[in-house]
């Protein structure tokens, strides 16, 4: 039965990794609700191992704790503890499970079901009784197995990749348990509806808010022809299509420069897309940067730019970078039609989508 948030009123908060650069939309989220002074405990199943922090999410890392040990003979012990553990407090609820990691089968599953093991131990010691997962995805099915061993309250909230490639029958079953499922779009709501009653009535619109005054305070002193996009440098972002639009413009005459912000694995391939269209001079890739550094980019854009595509899997994304060009003022072409009751536009998909960016 689920007996909601600890006696300390603490919630317990899930993520795959921290801190990302790219979730900011996640830690805006922590930020507020310690702001609005609810107490939370912060678990993140790994390290994101990058770079760049945000000054906020460097702030919360000494109180953030990691599920995974490591592969160390310690790391092992530890693991092995929790296992006991939960084996000992929680007999029942362990072999229920475990029957379904079993089913299920894969290493994936019995990653999660370990991770499950150590989170509902730490849970236990510090009274906490509710856990939300950020993700649809595996924070989702590890608050699944926590709930399964414990019988604690849990919710999720589904984003982008994760809504639309997770396996339905498993989104579906998480929801039924589940007290709630939050996503961030009318459009990921809608297709969590189509998947069924147990997930429909469960389904609740959350959209990711930002700072407003952060970035309307930003004194405007836009460049001509200066487009600025960001984003991770990975093909569901579509940046392939905006440099190729670039290009298109050039061969019609018109002076652009794209300053694109962000890092990832298609940086090379991007870079030299853009040399063979000889648009090089043209594209300025400027890597991954905290929040903080890009007003001074959205303070120089004529236009933000946003070209994302539907992957073949269904990848695709949720909110892309907008709302704090949104809150700047800045021009952002609409790339593609919006269903009547969608609060954000549908991600485009098709060949030639290039030409249509460029018109726009």
């Amino acid at each position: 039965m689920s007996r909601g948030r600890g006696a300390n009123g603490a919630l317990a908060i899930l993520v795959k990794r921290f801190p990302r650069l790219s979730e900011t939309f996640i830690l805006n989220e922590i930020v507020e609700l310690r702001r609005q002074g609810l107490p939370l405990r912060l678990f993140a199943i790994a390290d994101a191992n990058e770079p760049y922090v945000q000054p906020e999410a460097e702030t919360l890392r000494p109180e953030l704790s990691y599920l995974r040990y490591g592969r160390s003979v310690g790391g092992r012990l530890r693991l092995l503890s929790d296992l006991i553990w939960a084996v000992l407090r929680h007999t029942a609820g362990f072999v229920r499970a475990a029957r379904l990691a079993a089913r299920r089968g894969s290493a994936a599953t019995w990653r999660h079901f370990r991770e499950a093991c150590t989170l509902a131990r730490r849970m236990d010691t510090a009274g906490l009784r509710h856990l939300h997962a950020h993700f649809a995805s595996g924070p989702s099915s590890v608050a699944y197995y926590v709930h399964l061993m414990t019988g604690d309250s849990f919710s999720f909230t589904g984003h982008a990749r994760d809504v639309f490639t997770t396996p339905p029958r498993y989104i579906v079953e998480r929801s039924a348990a589940a007290r709630f499922v939050a996503t961030c779009t009318d459009s990921n709501r809608l297709y969590l509806e189509s998947l069924g009653e147990e997930v429909g009535r469960k389904v609740v619109v959350i959209p990711h808010g930002i700072d407003v005054d952060l970035f309307t305070a930003i004194e405007r002193r836009p460049e001509r022809g200066r487009l600025l996009s960001i984003g991770r440098l990975v093909p569901k972002k579509g940046f392939d299509v905006l440099l190729r639009a670039v290009a298109l413009l050039a061969e019609k005459g018109i002076d652009v420069r794209l300053h694109l912000i962000g890092d990832g694995p298609l940086r090379g391939e991007l870079a030299a897309l853009a040399a063979s269209m000889r648009i090089g001079d043209r594209v300025v890739f400027g890597g991954a940067r905290p929040q903080p550094e890009l007003l001074d980019e959205l303070a120089s854009a004529e236009v933000f730019v946003l070209s994302p595509v539907v992957m073949p899997d269904g990848d695709r994304d949720g909110v892309p970078k907008a709302r704090p060009a949104f809150s700047c003022r800045r021009p952002i072409p609409r790339l593609s039609r919006t269903p009547s009751d969608a609060s954000w536009p549908m991600p485009i998909s098709r060949p030639g989508s290039e030409r249509r960016v460029a018109r726009s």
